[in-house]
């Protein structure tokens, strides 16, 4: 007989070909059920796995394919930026000063306009609710810039990007757009975007006599297009050809310039200022850059985690119906045993049957994870990344699938073992379980119902139903707490109080205005819908410094008084006194002060500021000789710490503040007659006298606090209170922004990422619990036939055994969901509680205990729906074949 035919008579291989046939037969349809949950379960963590991968790497690609520049500078001395006089080179004189300037490799200028597009009927292209025109085409606080294309590739224009499409022909009406913009828009390659004409500086149109139709040849992403948290800065670009431009300008539009400037990369400043003496910086794309590290960093990191806790559900879900399995092999393993196999056959037998089918869901979830990566959150990457496609990791696939065969293997021996063992009768721990709620007086149907649920089943089907109600209660208590996170961000995100936004709206005077402040707040305390007004001075009044801790905070205060409006506190209290202050999170954290603590604050004299504002007025004062000031002290004084406050400030300037009374910053900041003096006299004689008015005008304004801030309270219709507080004479301008405007354009925090994390975990796991539990109690009906049989010999009714079947439903879901629930919410509100600390807002927590209620009895309906068709089918069962059951 040839190898091949005596390999077949090995008793380890004809035993397992053979029960494989038998069971794959025999049991097709359950064996098809192990198979598309394996493909499921597993296409979701090789999907999370990739999208993670691919999260981390596209920011890292954009890098990779262009070389986005380090700054974006303006200059104080150029008329294309905005003064005279303008160099004798013009722009190109920008270059060479640039490039001449120690630490700087190259730079590129760039001349932008800000478009204005319309559809086809003539409407504006970005139509918002808040700017019908949209002019300056905001989504949150980016703004859209046409520029010139160069020549060279997209990584040789002033501003580098990577290219979906291709590049405009030469001379032609064609253009690239940014991918956000195109995105908001809705045009993509290929469509005709109308170009109307530009917008002015105060923020209105002004039309071409002839539109200009642009078709769209490409998509770009570079480093303005993206929007990392907390930069504050987006800038959407649209490229065209020169013609288009200057049809702009030739129609009287103005160019801004911009230069772009990339530092040598051996070159570390120690101030990154100090070698831009006549250059501003607009923008330190390092830093942008940085935050768009750290934005794609966690995103991943929390895809990462959506793998793992995949991974986790996967083993939860698995073992309960991998071992549920073997019980059915245990029919089998007397009479191969009687047959002459060995107990390792039978366990081999078993283990080969797991991993076929480990093998066929493997194949599954391979062919699904794709379709599945699509529906992945994959946070910030968006904005780099154009649509998903398609495709496998062909590095996640390949580890991912050997570690869900193994895995299942190993799963499956502990199972295949028992599974080999002869039946044996219970013992007596397993009897004195399957009665221990036997001094219960319940309906025999009832008792039948809950002891089938909280028992140890016997018999041939003998196993522990703790595994998988251990699998329930820790999948259900994951969904709580993801439920509770995100009742804790959407708390959060609509209540402006928790990121120390404690006011409904902020109002400004004018400082020209005839009009006292007292007489103007008098006439606004006068309108119907104002709760409560307190005034107060703008947050970037003035900067101060910590003595000999070169520490700066910046300070913001409150008008005290009997229901007055102030800082969102943390801990302690709010300041009462001149002679108080509140800290904010930040500054408790970068000093180690703390509620008790006693702070010294200084300001600068006033004539340091002077000097400081004559150096900016240098040309102005050309030819007058100035005196040395040399090191100004400043003017201290010392302050007690009443409380911990969560600062309005924004998050893109992370810079500490001080909370005070209105008359504390008053003290501290007012200059007396001899310091004003002292200021004026340093002054050389002979100035011009415009120039000596705005320096004296300067100096008063440094010198004293002016009220022109008053935070109010509205307790009326938002819209019309703000629309009367406006028409106020005095009144200069009226703030009131919504919850979302708060989180993105004040305060500057991006949480989409944040969001949908807790929801697809939720919704994973949510799905891996109810598909356990459904399996669970559709096999424990079908296990119970013969008990079944012996009840109806009895004399129990087919309702009696269907009330039964719904008792185990109900007992079945209740039981884990009386450990899951508390559990849950003390992880959900742990996590968030401790983000909320991380974001430097106030923690506070909310427990969604009415979804969670509505959850807990649709998990009730669900099960007892999903058993209503096996109740039914094992009340009507013939009981003479049940009872030869085992």
């Amino acid at each position: 007989m040839s190898q091949f035919g005596s390999k077949w008579q090995d008793a380890w291989v004809a035993l397992i070909w053979l029960t494989l046939r038998v069971r794959l037969r025999r049991a097709g349809t359950r064996s098809l059920a192990v198979v598309v949950l394996i493909g499921g379960v597993g296409g979701f963590i090789l999907a999370a796995a990739a999208s993670a991968r691919t999260v981390e790497g596209s920011y890292r690609e954009l890098l990779r394919e262009i070389d986005a520049p380090d700054l974006v500078v303006t200059g104080d001395c150029y008329s294309i930026f905005g003064c005279d006089p303008a160099p004798a080179g013009g722009l190109d004189q920008v270059v060479v000063d640039l490039e001449a300037t120690p630490g700087i490799e190259q730079a590129r200028i760039v001349e932008v306009v800000t478009p204005f597009f319309v559809t086809a009927n003539g409407e504006p292209l970005f139509d918002e609710d808040d700017n019908p025109s949209d002019c300056t085409t905001r989504e949150q606080d980016g703004n859209l810039f046409m520029a010139s294309l160069t020549a060279g590739d997209p990584v040789d224009q002033a501003v580098p990007f990577r290219l979906d499409g291709a590049m405009p022909a030469t001379g032609s009406a064609e253009a690239v757009m940014a991918l956000a913009t195109s995105r908001r828009a809705g045009v993509d390659i290929g469509d005709s975007v109308r170009l109307a004409g530009w917008c002015n500086d105060d923020g209105s149109p002004r039309e071409l006599d002839e539109p200009i139709d642009l078709v769209v040849t490409g998509l770009l992403v570079g480093p303005l297009d993206v929007k990392a948290p907390a930069t504050g800065f987006t800038a959407e670009s649209v490229y065209v050809n020169g013609f288009v431009v200057d049809a702009l300008v030739a129609a009287g539009a103005d160019l801004v310039a911009h230069a772009m400037v990339w530092l040598d990369p051996d070159w570390v400043p120690i101030d990154v200022n100090r070698p831009f003496d006549r250059f501003e910086i607009e923008l330190d794309l390092r830093t942008k850059a940085t935050g768009i590290n750290e934005a794609v960093d966690t995103d991943a990191r929390l895809l990462w985690l959506l793998a793992v806790v995949g991974v986790i559900g996967a083993v939860l879900l698995l073992a309960p119906v991998v071992a549920r399995t073997a019980r059915y092999s245990a029919i089998d393993a007397p009479t191969f045993i009687a047959l002459g196999s060995t107990r390792q056959q039978v366990a081999a037998d078993y283990i080969a049957y797991v991993g076929v089918l480990a093998i066929a869901g493997t194949t599954l979830a391979l062919v699904l994870a794709p379709a599945i990566a699509l529906l992945m959150p994959r946070g910030f990457a968006v904005a780099i990344t154009p649509e998903p496609s398609v495709r496998l990791d062909w590095l996640v696939s390949i580890v991912g699938s050997l570690v869900l065969v193994v895995g299942m293997l190993a799963m499956a021996i502990a199972p295949a073992w028992r599974a080999a063992r002869n039946y044996r009768s219970p013992t007596r721990a397993q009897r004195r379980l399957s009665g221990g709620l036997g001094f219960v007086r319940f309906h025999p149907a009832t008792q039948a119902g809950v002891s089938a649920a909280v028992s140890r089943r016997t018999g041939t089907q003998t196993s522990s139903s703790w595994p998988a109600r251990a699998s329930l209660v820790i999948a259900a208590a994951t969904c709580v707490a993801a439920v509770t996170f995100s009742a804790g961000l959407a708390h959060f995100k609509k209540t402006p109080a928790l990121v120390g936004w404690s006011w409904d709206a902020q109002l400004f005077f004018e400082e020209a205005s005839t009009r006292s402040v007292p007489e103007i707040i008098e006439d606004i305390n006068k309108i119907e819908g104002v709760d409560v007004l307190t005034t107060g001075t703008p947050l970037w009044l003035t900067q101060l410094v910590v003595p000999e801790t070169g520490l700066t905070v910046v300070p913001l205060s409150f008008d005290t008084g009997v229901g007055a409006i102030t800082p969102t506190v943390l801990s302690g209290r709010a300041p009462a006194g001149p002679n108080e202050v509140a800290i904010d999170i930040l500054f408790a954290e970068v000093s180690g002060l703390r509620v008790g603590d006693r702070v010294s604050l200084g300001r600068p004299r006033a004539l340091a500021a002077l000097a400081d504002e004559a150096l900016g007025a240098r040309e102005a004062l050309a030819g007058y000789e100035l005196e040395e000031t040399g090191k100004v002290p400043l003017v201290v004084d010392t302050f007690d710490i009443t409380g911990v406050v969560v600062s309005p400030a924004e998050r893109s300037q992370p810079i500490p503040v001080v909370a005070f009374t209105l008359d504390g910053i008053t003290e501290l900041v007012d200059a007396d007659e001899s310091e004003v003096a002292e200021a004026l006299d340093w002054l050389p004689d002979g100035l011009p006298e415009g120039v000596q008015v705005q320096l004296e005008q300067f100096v008063s304004r440094v010198a004293s606090v002016s009220i022109v801030l008053a935070y109010v309270d509205i307790s009326g219709d938002p819209v019309v209170t703000v629309d009367e507080i406006s028409n106020v004479d005095g009144v200069d301008e009226v703030f009131a922004p919504t919850a979302a405007s708060i989180l993105k354009l004040q305060m500057g925090l991006n949480l989409t990422s944040v969001d949908h994390i807790p929801g697809a975990l939720a919704n994973v796991l949510g799905f891996a619990a109810a598909a356990l539990l459904l399996y669970v109690l559709i096999t424990s009906v079908r296990a119970r036939r013969k008990e079944f049989a012996v009840l109806r010999v009895l004399g129990m009714s087919g309702a009696s055994v269907r009330w039964s079947v719904a008792v185990q439903a109900t007992v079945t879901t209740v039981l884990p969901l009386i450990v899951a629930l508390p559990l849950g919410v003390a992880i959900g509100r742990r996590a968030w509680l401790s983000y909320a600390r991380d974001l430097d807002v106030l923690p506070v927590s909310v427990t969604p205990w009415t979804l969670l209620s509505i959850a807990v009895l649709a998990c009730l309906v669900v099960a007892n729906l999903a058993v209503l068709v096996p109740a039914r089918m094992a009340a009507r069962r013939r009981v003479g074949r049940d009872l030869r059951v085992g």
